[in-house]
């Protein structure tokens, strides 16, 4: 139980508080393994979501930290994107196509990062 007129700060318990992290950045129109997207932190990253208003590029993406795949489009196996955790970074990949991997050329998109 806790007494009466005590203030607990939990999220001071933890540790560092979490940050939110805003930012874009333009595609390459690259894509595979061996040219993955990836952004850097100044600390560890723990949620990632990106997107554009590019009428032409509509997928969004939602990075989990821990997560080793994901998918820019839920309804084909063409949107599976694949997920590289660093201290500071996080990077992915699709084999599909820059498109599902959110890299057109040329198409600006924005992210929100949790650290």
């Amino acid at each position: 139980a806790i007494p009466a007129n005590t203030t607990i700060d939990y999220v001071g318990q933890l540790g560092d508080r979490a940050r939110i992290v805003t930012g874009s950045y333009v595609g390459t129109g690259t894509y595979g393994q061996s040219n993955p997207n990836t952004l850097t932190f100044d600390s560890t990253p723990k949620f990632v979501a990106i997107g554009t208003v590019d009428v032409f590029a509509f997928y969004t993406l939602i990075l989990v930290s821990g997560a080793g795949v994901c998918s820019t489009s839920p309804s084909t196996s063409n949107g599976n994107i694949r997920i590289s955790w660093g201290s500071k970074s996080v990077s992915w990949y699709n084999t599909t196509g820059a498109s599902y991997q959110m890299n057109n050329s040329g198409t600006r998109y924005c992210y929100i990062a949790i650290l």
